[in-house]
């Protein structure tokens, strides 16, 4: 083998070590990527769903509040608490969140929404009276799909975490890969260049 042909050999195993390096560099970084997008991900639906706890039970509150005091400002306050929670809700619908949950959860929302317009201000009429019981059985079940709301999102955390450390594994596997691929194309470069000379 002549000199020139050497070289080009020794060339060619450098531009292959390099093009080995970057490719797997750049796997390295799209996992890190969307490990880091799925962190994200994950953690805004976690504020969402603590958000639409702290209103459904605000919601609740406002409402027994009024019931007790008979004062309209704590109706107002409820009607504002239930908007945010069915801003929330569909916030929601476009997360990794259990969809029909979500869907079952905001029926509920815009049904009770109708209730609460629908009701005189005085909590004392016969007409919420005959209601009242109907009316916190369905803020009990919104509470209540809050709940599996969470469950959901627990069980998404779970899978995510899983599927996290198999991302992890893999990007392990293959940087020790590009290790022992980038020895290898080293030893063999200082043996070419070891008979070249």
């Amino acid at each position: 083998m002549t000199f020139r042909r050497k070289l080009i050999l020794i060339c060619l195993s450098l531009l292959l070590t390099a093009a080995v390096l970057a490719a797997g560099s750049f796997q390295v970084f799209l996992g890190m990527g969307n490990q880091m997008d799925a962190l994200q991900t994950s953690i805004s639906v976690s504020v969402k769903h603590i958000e639409l706890e702290e209103f459904t039970d605000r919601l609740k509150l406002l409402m027994e509040t009024w019931v007790a005091t008979g004062e309209s400002k704590y109706k107002t306050d409820a009607i504002i608490a239930l908007e945010k929670c069915i801003q929330i809700a569909t916030e929601l619908r476009t997360s990794e969140v259990d969809q029909k949950l979500v869907e079952l959860l905001l029926m509920e929302l815009y049904d009770y929404n109708l209730i609460i317009f629908s009701m005189s201000d005085d909590p004392r009429s016969m007409e919420f009276i005959s209601t009242a019981p109907e009316n916190f059985i369905l803020l009990d079940a919104i509470v209540e799909k809050v709940e599996m709301v969470h469950s959901s999102l627990i069980k998404n955390s779970i899978s995510s975490m899983n599927e996290s450390k198999k991302s992890r594994d893999r990007l392990t596997t293959l940087m020790a890969t590009l290790v022992i691929a980038c020895i290898f194309i080293a030893g063999v470069l200082i043996l070419m260049v070891g008979r070249v000379l």
